[in-house]
């Protein structure tokens, strides 16, 4: 079994590295015999990510233009839809 956590939003605050550090000590001491497969997810901090972040609702605003729909502003909400079916498709275990 392929075990993953990911780690966004954990480093935001107080006690989030360790409460991650908890989660994965619980797993590896639940693991005795090392059967599972496990993965720690770090969320991409570099430029590329803050200007997807500050483009994001450009984007919106242009294709809302080009397909004559009402605009809604939308802050970007974290990983995108690819970013979450590449791991779907790495953790799941009939893929």
């Amino acid at each position: 079994m392929k075990i993953g956590i990911e780690t966004k939003g954990f480093e935001g605050w107080g006690g989030g590295i360790d409460f991650i550090r908890h989660i994965v000590s619980a797993i590896e001491a639940a693991d005795e015999k090392n059967q599972h497969e496990k993965y720690l997810l770090l969320a991409k901090n570099d430029f590329y990510f803050h200007a997807k972040k500050f483009l994001y609702p450009f984007r919106a605003l242009a294709s809302s233009i080009r397909d004559q729909k009402p605009f809604k502003w939308k802050t970007y909400r974290g990983f995108d839809e690819n970013y979450k079916n590449i791991l779907f498709r790495i953790f799941n275990p009939l893929a």
